[in-house]
């Protein structure tokens, strides 16, 4: 009798749980879209923060590239020799 009564209980923690998880879901769907229906421009100044360093990362990586010889770019690892170790 106890270990029926526990199976049930558990099955219906179960779906408690399953019901909980879909109304935070739910919630969660809907807050973000409340969000961003009344404020658009919220998302516009989203990556305003970061376009400094993408700036000046970009600008980095094109003189390293600019920097080195055009053969190198070719270069690969004689045959047999490992570029990378084995997992």
């Amino acid at each position: 009798m106890v270990g029926s009564l526990h199976c049930s209980n558990s099955a219906h923690l179960e779906t408690e749980r399953e019901n909980l998880v879909k109304r935070v879901i739910a919630f969660l769907l809907l807050s973000v879209g409340m969000l961003m229906a009344q404020k658009p421009e919220f998302l516009a100044g989203l990556g305003q923060g970061y376009d400094g360093e993408w700036t000046h990362a970009s600008r980095q990586l094109v003189a390293l590239a600019e920097a080195i010889l055009p053969e190198k770019f070719s270069w690969r690892p004689a045959p047999g020799v490992r570029s990378k170790p084995s997992p």
